[in-house]
C-alpha cells in the first residue's frame, strides 16, 4: 500500500530539475541477474550526454567492473547513437563506493585517463590489517565454508580497496551473527573511516568493507563538476539502512530500485500507475519522468582545477 505522504513527496522529487545523474550499477543499470547492462539504458544514456548532463556511476565495483561497463557501453554509445569524444567527457566514475575517482582530461582521446585515490595511504594499510584478521576468522572451523571472501585491487600496486564476503549460508541468524562479527572487527580497529555496507548476489547476502561510502562520493562529485548535490539525481537499489546506496540516497533526489529505507520524504521507490517498478524497469521509468537540465556552465573541469580539488581533499584527510 503506497500512502498518500509518500505519494504527493514523490510527486514533488519528480518535479525538481536535475542537472546531473549519479547510478549505481548493479541492480540499477544491468539486466536482472546479471552484469551486463541492459541494452535499453544506452539511448537514455546517449541522450543525457549529448545534452551536456554529467553521467556520474557510483558504483562498488573496481577497476575491473569499471573497465567491464566500458565494454558493454562505448562502442554502441559512439557507433549506434553518436556519441562524441567530447560528449563521452561528461561521464565520471567513482569506484569502490567512492575509493577512486575516474574522469577525462580536456581534449584527451583515452576516456577516464585521470584516476586518483579519494582513500589516503593510511586508510587502505588499515583495511589490509582488517583483512588478515578476518581471513583468519572466516578460516575457523565454525564459519569454513559458509563464507567466500574476494577483492577490489589496485592493477598495479595489488592494494586492497574492498573486500566482499558472499554469504553461503541462507540462514538470516547465521548472517546476522556474521555482521555482528565484522562489525566488531571494524570498531576494534579503531579507525572511523573503515565501513561495512550490506548488499544482495543472487539471493545472497554480501558484505562489503571499504574506506568510502557514497555519500563521500557524492561530495567528490560535487567538487569534480562543479554541480550542487541537491541538483543531482541519484539512482540505486540498496536503500535500506544498510544498503551500500543508503548514505547516497537517503535525501529528497535519491530513488530506489529495489530496497528502499521506508521513509516518506526520501529514497523513493519508483511508482507507476499505483504500482512500485523496481530493477533496470524501475530506472528507465523514473528516467522517462525527471526534469533533465544542462547547466548554463557546459565547459569540462579542467585538469589544474581537478588537481587543486583533490590536494584540498588530501589534506583534509590528514586533518581528520
Amino acid at each position: 500500500m503506497i500512502s498518500e505522504e509518500l505519494l504527493n513527496n514523490y510527486q514533488k522529487a519528480l518535479q525538481q530539475k536535475y542537472n546531473a545523474v549519479c547510478f549505481d550499477i548493479d541492480g540499477t543499470l544491468t539486466e536482472d541477474n546479471s552484469t551486463k547492462i541492459d541494452s535499453r539504458v544506452l539511448p537514455m544514456l546517449a541522450n543525457m550526454l549529448k545534452k551536456h548532463i554529467p553521467v556520474v556511476f557510483i558504483t562498488g565495483r573496481g577497476e575491473t567492473g569499471l573497465s567491464d561497463l566500458l565494454k558493454d557501453i562505448l562502442y554502441d554509445l559512439k557507433s549506434k547513437y553518436g556519441v562524441t569524444e567530447k560528449q563521452l567527457q561528461k561521464m565520471y566514475a567513482l569506484t569502490n563506493d567512492g575509493a577512486r575517482i575516474f574522469m577525462t582530461s580536456n581534449g584527451s582521446k583515452q576516456l577516464f585517463n585521470i584516476n586518483e585515490y579519494i582513500s589516503s595511504k593510511e586508510e587502505l594499510i588499515k583495511l589490509d590489517e582488517l583483512n588478515k584478521k578476518i581471513i583468519t576468522l572466516l578460516d575457523s572451523a565454525i564459519l569454513k565454508g559458509h563464507c567466500k571472501i574476494t577483492y577490489s585491487v589496485d592493477s598495479n600496486t595489488n592494494a586492497i580497496i574492498n573486500i566482499r564476503i558472499l554469504i553461503l549460508n541462507d540462514s538470516i541468524e547465521f548472517n546476522n551473527e556474521i555482521i555482528r562479527i565484522i562489525n566488531s572487527l571494524i570498531r576494534d580497529s579503531q579507525n572511523p573511516n573503515l565501513n561495512l555496507t550490506i548488499g544482495m548476489h543472487n539471493g545472497k547476502q554480501v558484505l562489503q568493507i571499504g574506506t568510502a561510502t557514497k555519500n563521500k562520493a557524492i561530495q567528490i562529485a560535487e567538487r569534480m563538476i562543479g554541480i550542487p548535490q541537491n541538483s543531482m539525481l541519484r539512482i540505486g537499489d540498496c536503500g535500506d539502512q544498510f544498503g551500500n546506496d543508503y548514505s547516497m540516497l537517503n535525501c529528497p533526489q535519491g530513488f530506489s530500485v529495489e530496497k528502499t529505507s521506508g521513509d516518506f520524504d526520501k529514497c523513493f521507490p519508483v511508482i507507476e500507475k499505483g504500482k512500485i517498478i523496481t530493477g533496470v524497469n524501475g530506472t528507465l521509468s523514473l528516467l522517462k519522468k525527471v526534469k533533465l537540465l544542462p547547466t548554463i556552465c557546459l565547459e569540462h573541469a579542467k585538469q589544474n582545477e581537478y588537481a587543486r580539488t583533490l590536494l584540498a581533499l588530501e589534506e583534509e584527510n590528514d586533518t581528520r
